[in-house]
């Protein structure tokens, strides 16, 4: 029962996992100035790893920060992830090609705020 689960067992629980992603999610907009790119690679690979990559620049087209991503399976989900976006403001946000392809921004600031680490 929910009453006698270790907090470990409710991570399970759909409303709290929900929660805590929505929260994680949350934290990483918070550091990454709400880039979603930026925001999609520290989901999928964690914060350390972006700040890692980004190193010492301050700014990179978004479309080249993406690629040289090292990881494959990293790179792979920002790119599924930015197109998934723009079908999705196709499909369900009812805008234009033009608009939904301008959500994805062609350069990336990449000055890193405070925040979430691990």
């Amino acid at each position: 029962s929910r009453l006698t689960a270790s907090p470990m067992q409710r991570l399970f629980e759909p409303a709290v996992n929900l929660r805590l992603a929505v929260w994680y999610v949350a934290r990483l907009s918070e550091r990454f100035s709400a880039q979603k790119p930026l925001v999609a690679a520290a989901y999928n690979a964690g914060p350390v790893a972006v700040i890692q990559w980004i190193g010492d620049r301050v700014e990179a087209d978004t479309d080249e920060f993406v690629e040289t991503i090292p990881f494959r399976e990293a790179r792979e989900y920002v790119k599924k992830w930015m197109s998934t976006r723009v079908v999705y403001d196709l499909v369900h946000g009812g805008v234009g090609l033009e608009r939904a392809v301008q959500s994805i921004p062609l350069k990336l600031n990449l000055r890193v705020n405070a925040g979430v680490h691990f």
